[in-house]
């Protein structure tokens, strides 16, 4: 059993098959009602050729430019109050990234550090010919 705070990670791209790790922590930030704390710029990561933006629809229905990116969430403070150990939650969400590795590696161990993670967990999910 793990405890202390834990940093659960999911990249869409090539190992991310059907989105069934990123498709996995959206629905926990959604179900458990999540915030963004910090992101990761982009510019720097990204090759935009491959990692396209792409256009989306606010809640009042104006168009937006949404660019590939990684962000840190946590628990907002009414999910906490709700389960306490929510608290020590922690997801890492984005486009796997196209260069620049060894730095954007840096700047979550960075994060990771900042927030005493003590566990880092990543997902993935591939095609296999299992039934």
């Amino acid at each position: 059993m793990l405890t202390g705070r834990i940093l659960l990670v999911a990249f869409e791209g090539w190992n991310d098959a059907t989105e069934g790790a990123s498709g996995t922590l959206k629905a926990i930030a959604e179900q458990i009602e999540m915030k963004t704390l910090e992101a990761v710029d982009p510019e720097e990561y990204y090759d935009f050729q491959f990692s396209r933006p792409m256009v989306e629809f606010d809640e009042d229905g104006n168009r937006i430019l949404s660019w590939p990116g990684t962000e840190l969430l946590q628990p907002t403070s009414n999910a906490v109050a709700g389960n306490p150990q929510l608290e020590n939650l922690f997801l890492l969400l984005g486009t796997e990234p196209s260069r620049r590795w060894l730095s954007f590696a840096g700047e979550v161990l960075e994060m990771v550090e900042d927030r005493e993670i003590d566990h880092v967990i990543m997902l993935g999910s591939m095609l296999a010919d299992v039934p």
